[in-house]
Order: structure tokens, then C-alpha cells, then sequence
């Protein structure tokens, strides 16, 4: 609540500066997706693409990035992988390859969710090694977290569990993470972790959890209690139904019904 005080006072003050209100209305749009607000989470980042003028491709990088994280999270992979190509093409216009993995991370997801494990497969490698070779930790999460679940995809539930607490162990090297990516990466470890493996599945549930009630991250909150319920607790899936029922997500819908 904090910072969103703070960001009305900075649009009221950035009135009549453009690349300053592109840059504010793409923190609100990040902040509200972050916690599941997704209609006002695409206005907002709408805007500041609208606002971002046509050499503002940092801003039109990440802008796109986060409505393609939207779409992906909905399920709307014709928009999501649109809005990422989008994000990629304003990564090498601006030259900028410290951001790169994190648009190639989520168009890799894409490639998943549409059946191309080989595709996401090699993106991801790339991606991995790039974050690797700029040292930053949230990158090296995101993408080591896209290989977990595409050995999981194949089959190689070990070398996925391998990959995912290698994810988490290097999302959480900052002392201040961003923890929607750390939430991202135990949303994966409970859905890759093998029946065999069912307590420590039970485990990344309630971590899940716990991260989601204190970042108030509602779409992990659902997905916390949806593995609760694959494991056996009976009274998740009217939990995961009541905390979705105002999530503006079709997939996540679909999910609890």
C-alpha cells in the first residue's frame, strides 16, 4: 500500500513529462500484476506504452514483457507471445542485453504451454547462459526455473527437482529477491515434484503459501492451495475457488473448476 501512495504522488507530479509517466504507469502495471490485478494491471501498462515515445524502448521492453507475463498467466498464448516478440524486438533496438532472458524466459513458457518443449528447450539454454555470463541472480532463476519443468516435460523428475533448487537458490542470492520469481520457482518445484517426493511437494505448497499471503501475490495463493489439493488436503480446492473468484484469468478459472 505504500508504494502505491507513493506512485499516486508521482503521477501527480509527473504530469506533462511523458517518459516519466510511462516509467511510473509501468511500476503500477508491474505491481498489479504482481498481485493478480490483471484488467487494471493492462491498463496500466497499456498506458505506458502510450506514453513511452517511440525511442523509449527500455520502457517499451518491459512494458511488453509484463503483458505478455499477463497473457501467458491467462492463457491467451496468441497475445502473450505477440506482446513478447514485441519485448525482444525493443531489447535489441535499445541494445539492451541485460534484459533479454527475462522476455526469452516467458516466450520459452509459451513454447511449453503450446506443446514445443524443443523450442522452449534451446531458448531457454541460451537464456540461462546469458543471465549466467551477466551474474544476475533473478534471471538465472527465472530461466534455470524454464529447464526444471522442461525435464519435467520429458520425464526427468530428478534432474528437474535439480535444476528447480538450483533456480531458488539463485533467485534468492540478493538479499532483497524479487519475489513474484521466487514465487514463480516454487510454484514449479511443487508442480514437478514426483509423487515419490509428495512431502517435500507438500512443503513448496505451504512456502508458496506463505510467500503469496505475505507479498499478497493472490494467482500463487490459488496455486498453493490447487497443489494442496492434488496432494490430498480435501478443504483446498473451496479455498483455491473462493480465492480465485475475482482473479480475471481464464486459465486460472479452468484451474479450479
Amino acid at each position: 500500500q505504500r508504494a502505491l501512495v507513493w506512485l499516486d504522488r508521482a503521477e501527480k507530479a509527473a504530469i506533462g513529462c511523458p517518459d516519466e509517466l510511462a516509467a511510473i504507469h509501468g511500476v503500477r502495471g508491474m505491481n498489479q500484476s504482481d498481485a493478480a490485478d490483471y484488467a487494471q494491471a493492462i491498463a496500466s501498462l497499456q498506458a505506458s506504452l502510450a506514453q513511452a515515445g517511440v525511442r523509449a524502448q527500455h520502457q517499451r521492453a518491459l512494458a511488453h514483457s509484463l503483458l505478455g507475463r499477463v497473457h501467458l498467466l491467462a492463457g491467451r498464448h496468441d497475445a502473450a507471445r505477440e506482446h513478447l516478440n514485441k519485448a525482444v524486438e525493443a531489447v535489441d533496438q535499445a541494445r539492451w542485453l541485460a534484459f533479454r532472458p527475462w522476455p526469452e524466459a516467458l516466450l520459452a513458457e509459451v513454447d511449453m504451454e503450446e506443446g514445443r518443449v524443443d523450442a522452449a528447450h534451446g531458448r531457454l539454454e541460451q537464456a540461462f547462459a546469458l543471465a549466467c555470463q551477466l551474474g544476475d541472480p533473478c534471471w538465472e532463476g527465472v530461466t534455470a526455473r524454464g529447464l526444471g519443468l522442461v525435464e519435467a516435460r520429458l520425464g526427468h523428475h530428478d534432474l528437474a527437482l535439480v535444476w528447480l533448487e538450483d533456480a531458488r537458490r539463485r533467485c534468492l542470492r540478493p538479499a532483497s529477491p524479487y519475489q513474484w520469481v521466487h514465487g514463480w520457482i516454487l510454484d514449479g518445484l511443487a508442480e514437478a515434484s514426483p509423487p515419490r517426493d509428495a512431502n517435500r511437494a507438500v512443503a513448496w505448497a505451504h512456502a508458496l503459501e506463505a510467500l503469496a499471503m505475505r507479498g499478497v501475490m493472490r494467482e500463487f495463493m490459488v496455486r498453493a492451495c490447487l497443489h494442496r489439493h492434488r496432494l490430498g488436503d480435501a478443504d483446498a480446492m473451496p479455498a483455491a475457488r473462493l480465492l480465485a473468484a475475482d482473479i480475471d484469468s481464464p486459465r486460472l478459472q479452468r484451474m479450479v473448476h
